[in-house]
């Protein structure tokens, strides 16, 4: 099917699917396309990922999902290609065959594994250019700044707080993670704005101290050491 011109994956933001008796096409849906050019731009410019999300969300923009903006829809992963950000056919190239789905035998779920890159079918779809080459390649130079030859960055991402992901947040009920050292945030307070949650933090030091005291006096004592 790619190689007669059709496609062979899901939808993709910024295009519709049109049907015939071959196969499927992608299509620019304008209205979609606007905002990813608007993204992009953005993102040229240098503003922050999470003022770009608030300002999405502000303005009522449906996701690709349907819901609210998060960073990782328009961030993603560049060494994966997912996200607005790092979505090649926006300038013109589809890529079709870089991963695949296994399903986990035991478990019973899906696990996401990349192809190697010989693997991948490459197709210049010229007509489906969202975005300008100098937006794009001003994108990737700021998205790609700092990355090594495989793409990865340099700098090392902090470990993780103790708590990350077991608290919630008492407004949405998201996911409290650690704000640099000092705080739990949460997560969808600080990456989708305050249409989406008020914002909620609190102090790590004091917290970890508090449920770790709960652990200890609860499950450390003579009685359930015995049990």
């Amino acid at each position: 099917q790619v190689d007669r011109g059709y496609i062979a994956g899901g939808k993709s933001y910024g295009y519709d699917i049109v049907k015939d008796e071959a196969g499927s096409r992608y299509v620019i849906n304008e209205e979609q396309a606007h905002w990813v050019r608007w993204i992009f731009q953005k993102v040229a410019n240098g503003y922050p990922f999470r003022h770009i999300v608030f300002e999405l969300n502000a303005r009522g923009v449906p996701s690709p999902r349907g819901d609210s903006w998060a960073v990782s829809a328009v961030y993603g992963s560049p060494l994966k290609g997912s996200g607005i950000v790092n979505n090649q056919l926006y300038a013109g190239c589809y890529i079709w065959n870089r991963s695949q789905w296994i399903k986990d035998p035991d478990t019973g779920k899906r696990q996401r594994v990349d192809r190697p890159r010989h693997e991948w079918r490459v197709q210049d779809v010229p007509e489906l250019r969202i975005v300008d080459q100098e937006t794009w390649e001003r994108v990737r130079a700021r998205i790609d700044a700092g990355r090594g030859a495989d793409g990865k960055k340099r700098a090392q991402r902090p470990r993780s707080a103790l708590l990350s992901g077991v608290l919630r947040c008492p407004h949405c009920g998201g996911p409290l993670n650690s704000g640099g050292t000092t705080q739990y945030i949460c997560t969808k307070g600080h990456d989708r704005g305050p249409t989406v949650c008020p914002g909620f933090s609190v102090g790590r030091k004091r917290l970890d101290r508090r449920m770790l005291s709960v652990v200890r006096d609860g499950v450390l004592t003579d009685d359930v050491a015995q049990m």
